[in-house]
């Protein structure tokens, strides 16, 4: 017996036109990688991928960024951000994050939607500072304090964060959702605490909120849909998710571009055995019609 888990349709739709920033775990990627293949416009973790909600709370927070960053070896990293943010001198670095973080707040502003996904309630702090870090890079854990981060500290730190988002920009609508991945390596148990503390901070913040972790886990509750790590979604999990999202996100128009975006995408996959054929010119001139047709509708899509 299989449980349908019904996603409600949001109140507010959103098209081609509309602007989108997903922030969070390794979920708000695969969700933004759907967006783009769909020829919408999506902003996906300028800083990396990051999983705590206090962490993800520091992208938007004004931060004094030249005393987070530090040196292993030769590369400089940052308390800020995830290891894909670097470089080799000190000066570059702070150069480098001040224009994420300055890029990250223009999106607010411009952005019809913001979906933030959490992926654990555990944290690491400096034990120097008491800073949350985003990421340990490798660091020896004794320079860190391993905390399960209590739900009123998270609460407070949103709750903030929320009205400076909405004085940028009145007209955003902010999604939450936590990421169907189970951080195992904390334990099987203290992940279902973890991800507890993040159901209770998203309702105490009264947001809206996407299903993502009850459908791969209670609706789709099956290995076959997770990778080889029995952790992660697979593609046939994120596809079912998509198809979920879309329903509840997009308007019709929306929808029906996405197909078509999708089906030229296709056609650009298929592999022309013989070009030299009359089926194989008439299948790359409707490949080319189809292309430039939708270009004259999404002029920045990138096929």
């Amino acid at each position: 017996m299989k449980i349908d888990f019904e996603v409600k349709p949001s109140f507010k739709k959103m098209n081609h036109k509309s602007k989108s920033i997903f922030i969070g775990s390794c979920f708000s990627d695969d969700i933004a990688k759907k967006f783009l293949e769909g020829g919408l416009d999506a902003l996906s973790n300028p800083m990396g991928t990051l999983f705590h909600p206090l962490a993800i709370a520091n992208l938007f927070n004004e931060v004094e960024v030249e005393s987070t960053c530090f040196q292993r070896g030769d590369v400089w990293f940052s308390w800020l951000a995830s290891g894909v943010i670097y470089a080799m001198n000190k000066e570059e670095l702070v150069h480098k994050i001040e224009a994420l973080k300055k890029e990250l707040i223009q999106s607010v502003k411009e952005a019809d939607f913001l979906f933030i996904t959490f992926g654990t309630a555990f944290g690491y702090r400096l034990s120097s500072s008491g800073q949350l870090v985003a990421n340990c890079h490798k660091m020896p854990l004794n320079q860190f304090e391993k905390e399960l981060t209590e739900v009123e500290e998270m609460v407070s730190v949103w709750k903030n964060l929320i009205h400076k988002i909405n004085v940028l920009n009145p007209n955003i609508h902010i999604v939450f959702t936590i990421s169907p991945v189970r951080h195992i390596k904390d334990g099987v148990h203290e992940n279902n605490i973890s991800k507890s503390h993040l159901f209770c901070l998203i309702h105490q913040l009264k947001g809206d909120y996407f299903p993502s972790y009850e459908i791969v886990n209670d609706e789709l509750r099956d290995y076959r849909f997770f990778k080889e790590d029995m952790v992660h979604p697979n593609e046939q999990a994120i596809g079912y998710v998509w198809s979920k999202f879309r329903f509840a996100f997009m308007d019709i128009s929306a929808n029906l571009l996405i197909d078509e975006v999708l089906q030229v995408r296709q056609m650009l996959d298929h592999s022309i055995l013989y070009p030299e054929s009359i089926e194989s010119s008439k299948f790359i001139n409707k490949l080319s019609q189809k292309k430039e047709a939708i270009s004259k509708i999404l002029p920045n899509i990138k096929w």
